[in-house]
């Protein structure tokens, strides 16, 4: 899946704020042994169009399942020098509910690659403290996030959604301790031309025998689910240099 704008090959780019505090930092507040119920009360806010950046498939044209790691491979760039990013995969359903499938974290000075230990679908990162390397404010650098391994099945006539963000807001009880700036920063992911950012997930053979009907919402354990909310129109980029 690439992350594609109106014209795919143009080198083209979107951008959001970098804000940590713009949602909730956590989606659970109850008492700790509450988080171990079928189905525990979630605060899962919608994204903040200027704070994120999401795309959406269209919808599926059969059940689609995946199994392990993941990858979003992304075009970046940033106003400062280093970044803190989230990305988080959940399913878009026909009834217009939207459920968590899995999250990943980098702080983008820490994206030198242990390239002897990375796959295609699965980016280790050395975290060295001699392989980290500031960003260029301006500059478009590859940065590669691990969505942490999951198994889903996405429902035909469902649609894959990726979104872009600061840490935050879309796990039950992990917090982060983010980069907290004096200056406001802006992020630019780019979406179009040869450099454009893409997700790459690790498909499997749909499992047999499964029902046909979706899981309610909520069911589905560690999986939250709210109302699906469209962003508003995304702020285009710089052009990446």
């Amino acid at each position: 899946m690439l992350f594609r704008s109106a014209a795919p090959d143009a080198a083209q780019s979107l951008a959001f704020n970098y804000e940590p505090n713009a949602r909730p930092r956590k989606t659970y507040t109850g008492s700790g042994s509450g988080i171990w119920r079928a189905t525990p009360t979630y605060d899962w806010v919608p994204l903040d169009s200027a704070s994120s950046l999401s795309w959406i498939t269209a919808p599926l044209a059969r059940t689609t399942a995946i199994a392990g790691p993941g990858s979003v491979d992304l075009t970046l760039a940033s106003t400062a020098t280093d970044t803190d990013l989230e990305v988080t995969l959940t399913e878009v359903r026909p009834d217009g509910s939207e459920v968590y499938v899995q999250s990943g974290w980098l702080r983008a000075s820490h994206r030198k690659l242990d390239a002897a230990g990375s796959t295609v679908t699965d980016p280790r990162q050395t975290h060295l403290e001699a392989d980290a390397k500031p960003l260029v404010p301006g500059r478009a650098a590859k940065v590669r996030v691990a969505l942490f391994p999951v198994a889903h099945v996405f429902r035909a006539d469902s649609r894959i959604r990726i979104s872009v963000q600061a840490p935050g807001g879309n796990r039950p009880l992990w917090t982060f301790e983010t980069i907290q700036n004096t200056e406001p920063v802006r992020n630019t992911i780019v979406t179009g031309g040869p450099m454009a950012s893409r997700l790459v997930l690790s498909q499997v053979r749909t499992p047999k025998g499964l029902p046909v009907p979706v899981p309610a919402c909520p069911s589905l354990r560690g999986q939250a689910c709210r109302t699906y909310v469209a962003p508003a129109v995304q702020t285009p980029g710089p052009a990446p240099k």
